[in-house]
């Protein structure tokens, strides 16, 4: 029934992967739920049903659809948007398959799937009723079955807002495709672009801790001081989280009154560059990672060195250092070593202190500069299995 002789290549692969994932699916779908009797074999009809569906197409059309997935029921309901969700009411429905109470205008039914006549419940819902009792019913759900005609189920509203959320995305998606480009240096160009806001903050804070502007650098570092000094520092995150959903707030309004349109990402076009070029600049940036991961090797071995004594000297002035600052926690409030470590560093390049800060910084470069490394040894594989352990 499932074979496609006449299908070469990539297609028959697509297919039966398809046709596997579906059967993977399905099971875990009633494996999840914990259906049991009629409603796993409904469960998997409905699987049955949705590899029909894929062959009907291929049979009809000569070829396979660009998404299989989208006619099969448990693989489209585990990538679809709000899925879960569908998934969940079905295996509700299928869980209750056989039987199901109600209660229409007061009076509670009992409906079969199998034995419930449709045309007996509807002449039963209407019954020996007066005119004014007929009117009350056309607005009221039918029983037939198992289901309620008139009333949206669990199930038709999950199945509803998932496709609103599929229409969405698929709309959000739509543009992501439109401002794709290519090349390493068009794309880096787009990100300094959108991140000229935080690169802005970051300039403004290196240049007040440069000391560039005194008269600046000296209010923040008072603004600084007074927030630790009175234990606010734990309101700052959340002012500034405030702040920005104050300002998003204040930029949506206006917006909406102007009427105005998002405006554009204006990039500014970057020279073209051949593939040679972009490759050398690749090149380029693996050198640069592959330097500052040799960097952090490094760090790593000199660390390890240290608390080794490979450097007895070293290793008793950072004992003694690592003493200091336990006691240092011990006694001081938290609140006062904050302030005491925020005035060293902000105040670090102050013209008063700029001297001193370069010869220290000097001193500790050295010092971390003298110390040696753990020799490292590599080994092959077959000498790994055969050294001891």
């Amino acid at each position: 029934m499932l074979e496609f002789p006449e299908l070469t290549g990539r297609t028959r692969r697509d297919y039966w992967l398809a046709i596997i994932r579906e059967v993977v699916a399905a099971h875990q779908f009633i494996r999840t739920y914990q259906l049991e009797g009629v409603g796993k074999a409904e469960a998997l009809a409905k699987a049955v049903l949705g590899i029909a569906r894929l062959r009907a197409t291929k049979e009809t059309f000569h070829v396979l659809p660009p998404r299989p997935e989208s006619l099969l029921t448990y693989s489209l309901g585990a990538e679809m948007p709000g899925g879960d969700l569908i998934l969940a009411e079905l295996a509700n429905l299928l869980r209750n398959t056989g039987h199901v109470d109600g209660k229409v205008d007061g009076e509670t039914y009992q409906g079969s799937k199998v034995y419930a006549s449709s045309a007996a419940a509807v002449v039963a819902s209407f019954g020996p009723k007066s005119p004014k009792g007929i009117e009350k019913s056309k607005d009221s759900p039918v029983p037939i079955g198992e289901i309620l005609i008139g009333e949206i189920t669990p199930l038709e509203k999950a199945i509803v807002q998932s496709r609103d959320n599929t229409k969405k995305v698929l709309l959000a998606q739509a543009t992501i495709e439109g401002v794709k480009v290519e090349g390493i240096g068009t794309n880096v160009a787009v990100m300094k672009e959108l991140l000229v806001p935080l690169l802005a903050v970051i300039t403004w804070l290196q240049a007040a801790f440069a000391w560039e502007e005194p008269s600046k650098s000296l209010t923040f570092c008072a603004f600084g001081c007074y927030v630790i000094y009175k234990g606010w520092l734990s309101y700052v995150p959340p002012a500034a989280l405030a702040l920005l959903a104050a300002y998003m707030a204040y930029v949506r309004h206006m917006r909406n009154n102007n009427n105005e349109p998002i405006k554009e990402v204006v990039v500014s076009t970057p020279p073209n560059q051949s593939t040679v070029e972009q490759l050398l600049a690749l090149q380029q940036a693996l050198s640069q990672l592959e330097s500052l991961i040799q960097a952090g090797n490094i760090f790593l071995l000199k660390t390890r060195a240290l608390i080794l004594s490979a450097l007895p000297e070293a290793t008793n002035q950072v004992m003694m250092l690592l003493f200091g600052l336990a006691a240092a926690l011990l006694i001081l409030p938290t609140r006062w070593l904050v302030l005491i470590t925020f005035l060293n560093v902000f105040t670090s390049e102050m013209p008063a202190r700029a001297e001193s800060t370069r010869r220290f910084t000097r001193r500790i470069s050295e010092w971390w500069y003298g110390i040696p490394v753990v020799p490292v040894r590599f080994l092959k594989p077959e000498e790994r299995e055969n050294s001891p352990k």
